[in-house]
């Protein structure tokens, strides 16, 4: 099943990659803990994508590399033994509330009906004495009350996960349509957005079908990947380029963008190039994509030492007369190529505007930046991990990037150069703004 936009929302909602307060719990607990909370699962007839919630929870309790689901066991002693009372000498505590939570954020953060009847199927095995806190407690959750974890073993990290995870649910969904002409650095463009290297990019025609990556609300690792054969969970990015590389139809995506939009329901559309010769069936894919679709924002990446080319020329033209598009953005993609002694930004950008002028572009906006220095200084800013290659690269576009002349982030009115070097040349390759434009688009 290739999924819509409105279906991939179901499946955004991933467990946050933190610390869960059941870790250093004893293992036996914890696969009853996760034993218990299938249960819930099927009971509320949880479609089988959200098994790969469950396997993110499986890692945050157990640790990276766990990701075989315990199934097994007597529920109702499972869960008589995870919703039980306990006590310490210094604390009276429960794993109750935390249960319910966890329950909630994997299964009904968009779905406040759903979340009702889950609290009402958890207090038929509580006490009634605990039922008047349950209530409040889901109320807050779905009101927007950080208060709601008080006294209980939910961590501040998971409320703000929470919180998160509601902001996204409620907000409204946004498409960013990526076209360009082969070799640009359309998909790298798309790859810093994400902030890690999942759609091809070799110096060929790496895009060969139509990619959707959405945005899911909280940091993991892991990537669901939705096709008409059914989904794939995959634990980190490695895998996921050459899945795409195989597959002869359309690729939903579903993961944690380290950008500004993570905070909404974003889909960015990655398109084959158009001017493949061994392909021409690629500009046939890409151009019915965009004229039947009415892409809300289109995203058009010209690198800048080939701006003006006879193949970016047409592409325009028939961009012009046959999509109806919201907002167009021209990215000048490659700019750390760009020589400060021969040539100026100021004056490559004005020849570029004037150039979409003249095929029948109004006011055109064109941002600059540099897509591969992007991605590689925001891996060094999120501590990804990264090859001996990579880093060498990024400390090489470090030096270049603090370079007064290689400042792209002062064409972005919504950024500041500020915070330490690896934040200021992270700014200076443009990415930064662009993210900000999207985001305000």
């Amino acid at each position: 099943m290739v999924i819509g936009m409105r279906d991939w929302a179901e499946c955004a909602v991933y467990y946050p990659l933190i610390r869960h307060p059941l870790f250093d719990e004893k293992e036996e607990l914890k696969r009853k803990y996760i034993a218990l909370m299938k249960k819930y699962a099927e009971k509320y007839e949880i479609e089988e994508k959200r098994v790969s919630g469950l396997q993110m929870l499986l890692q945050v309790m157990f640790g990276e590399g766990n990701t075989d689901l315990p199934w097994q066991g007597d529920t109702n002693q499972e869960e008589a033994e995870v919703l039980k009372t306990r006590f310490s000498p210094f604390k009276f505590f429960s794993y109750r509330y935390l249960f319910l939570f966890d329950c909630l954020m994997l299964f009904a953060v968009s779905d406040n009906r759903k979340g009702e009847r889950i609290c009402e199927e958890f207090k038929g095995h509580i006490h009634r004495r605990y039922h008047k806190k349950i209530d409040a407690m889901v109320s807050m959750m779905y009101s927007g009350n950080e208060k709601f974890a008080e006294k209980t073993l939910i961590s501040i990290d998971m409320v703000k996960a929470w919180m998160d995870a509601r902001k996204h649910a409620q907000s409204r969904e946004h498409s960013v349509f990526f076209t360009a002409t082969m070799s640009a650095g359309k998909s790298t463009l798309i790859n810093s957005i994400i902030g890690e290297d999942l759609s091809g990019t070799k110096k060929a025609a790496c895009t060969s079908n139509i990619i959707k990556f959405h945005a899911a609300p909280n940091r993991n690792n892991i990537y669901t990947i939705i096709n008409a054969d059914g989904e794939h969970y995959l634990r980190e990015a490695g895998p996921v380029p050459e899945y795409i590389r195989n597959s002869a139809q359309q690729i939903d995506i579903v993961g944690y963008f380290s950008s500004v939009l993570h905070e909404g329901k974003y889909t960015l559309v990655d398109t084959p190039g158009v001017n493949s010769s061994l392909n021409p069936q690629h500009k046939q894919l890409t151009r019915k994509e965009l004229s039947d679709n009415n892409p809300e924002v289109l995203v058009y990446v010209i690198p800048v030492d080939t701006y003006g080319s006879e193949d970016d020329y047409n592409h325009l033209k028939y961009i012009l007369k046959k999509v109806l598009y919201g907002r167009i953005i021209f990215v000048v993609n490659m700019m750390d190529t760009y020589d400060p002694e021969d040539d100026s930004v100021d004056g490559i950008l004005q020849d570029i505007r004037s150039h979409l002028s003249e095929i029948g572009f109004e006011n055109p906006m064109v941002c600059p930046i540099s897509a591969k220095a992007g991605l590689l200084i925001k891996k060094m800013v999120q501590n990804t991990a990264m090859t001996e290659n990579e880093r060498e690269r990024a400390e090489d576009f470090m030096k270049l990037f603090s370079k007064a002349e290689y400042d792209f982030g002062k064409y972005y009115p919504l950024v500041t150069n500020e915070g330490g070097d690896y934040n200021r040349a992270l700014l200076s390759t443009g990415l930064p703004g662009l993210e900000q434009v999207l985001f305000g688009l």
